[in-house]
């Protein structure tokens, strides 16, 4: 078998309706888990980035009812109330505009309403999951009780990176060290 032979069997071989299958369905796995791969659930609330309208047409096949979402609407260049509300789910927005600044009692007072009121499971997110996770942080010092310190490890734990800074500082909480 001559060099040409070689490579036009290997290139037949990928070609092959059982690889080809095999393959695609790999990227259908791989695809259809990456948002929740990329999310952390907490009881029945997950916490993670925007998701992509297929992410969410996932999660409202698999019962979602809420989403909620602190990015302002023009941030995205799709209509994502439409998209939740089409697929049967309750869209709430709380908009925390970048860069955050602060964390407003207007803005806690409708998390609040949220978190105490929406059907769940429900999904809550932002463009990469820090800011719904500081506003989380900052909810579960200020309404639930949740001890500062505690609540700061809580807003880490579901994506709390950036606002930190602007999180511990509202609820007295010492600086991380590095």
């Amino acid at each position: 078998m001559n060099a040409l032979e070689r490579r036009t069997s290997r290139f037949s071989l990928l070609l092959h309706p059982g690889v080809v299958g095999v393959m695609l369905l790999t990227l259908a796995a791989c695809h259809a888990s990456s948002y929740e791969d990329e999310a952390v659930r907490v009881d029945d609330l997950l916490f993670g980035p925007l998701p992509s309208q297929s992410a969410l047409e996932q999660l409202g096949g698999e019962g979602f009812r809420t989403v909620l979402t602190v990015q302002p609407a023009s941030e995205l260049d799709w209509d994502e109330k439409k998209v939740v509300e089409d697929l049967g789910m309750r869209f709430i927005a709380v908009p925390m505009p970048k860069p955050i600044r602060s964390i407003s009692e207007a803005q806690l007072d409708r998390f609040d309403e949220a978190m105490e009121t929406a059907p769940r499971p429900m999904l809550l997110h932002c463009s990469s999951g820090n800011r719904v996770a500081g506003l989380y942080a900052v909810w579960l010092a200020e309404r639930k009780g949740v001890p500062p310190e505690e609540a700061v490890r809580r807003g880490e734990a579901v994506g709390m990176t950036k606002i930190g800074p602007l999180v511990r500082k509202r609820l007295g909480v010492p600086a991380a060290e590095k």
